[in-house]
């Protein structure tokens, strides 16, 4: 499953996490929250994959949910680094697993939409840069 395989890029965010020497709170609510992010979305991937016939479940969607709120957290968290973007890249994976073809695109769309406000709007810093380089 190569979307299992892909939790190896979250390994990064783990030395960014811990490279300045954060408190041990810190450190810890940190390995928390990214333990109940993949969690979610291992959970989710085996609820979702193979396809299922009918739309997501109600548990399905709270779970993709909580994976929103999660990577903005996350994101939040760490406002200076932008390695923790990537959690966005898993939250439209798991969402498009979780629909059919045109559910599934409006997730993965809204996923994407996500992300670049989340980089943008809420990275007042990085805004800047990365207007450059997009525009």
């Amino acid at each position: 499953m190569i979307a299992l395989a892909s939790l190896a890029l979250l390994l990064p965010l783990l030395y960014t996490a811990l490279m300045p020497h954060p408190p041990l709170v810190m450190v810890l609510d940190t390995l928390d929250l990214l333990t109940a992010f993949i969690s979610l979305y291992i959970w989710l991937l085996f609820q979702v994959i193979p396809p299922q016939v009918s739309s997501a479940t109600l548990c399905t969607k709270g779970a993709l949910g909580a994976l929103v709120a999660l990577a903005i957290t996350m994101n939040l968290t760490f406002p200076q680094d932008l390695h923790w973007g990537v959690l966005f890249f898993y939250l439209a994976v798991a969402a498009g697993f979780a629909f059919l073809l045109r559910p599934a695109l409006l997730a993965v769309g809204g996923s994407i939409v996500l992300a670049l406000s989340t980089l943008l709007v809420m990275r007042p810093a990085f805004s800047a840069d990365l207007q450059q380089h997009l525009g």
